[in-house]
């Protein structure tokens, strides 16, 4: 069940240099293309706490008004094509 299932909402967030930069490198560690990358705050900067193999979007589409679904076929019919 994801956090925005048991009552958490989403909200808009700026992806910074960092937290873009953490993700990419979190998503080849596991050698993963669409992937869930859960990260948090510490006193030094971005720690990643989780990957997700599957993607939970339907909060955070409905909170930045982006077609995350259609994105990701997008992104997977332009893979499938090379």
């Amino acid at each position: 069940m994801t956090n925005a299932a048991r009552g958490g909402r989403a909200e808009v967030c700026q992806v910074s240099n960092e937290l873009e930069d953490i993700s990419i490198r979190a998503a080849e560690a596991v050698k993963g293309e669409v992937v869930g990358v859960d990260c948090m705050e510490a006193k030094n900067g971005l720690l990643v706490h989780e990957v997700n193999s599957t993607v939970e979007f339907k909060a955070a589409a409905r909170a930045t008004g982006i077609d995350i679904a259609g994105a990701i076929l997008d992104y997977l019919v332009s893979r499938a094509k090379d």
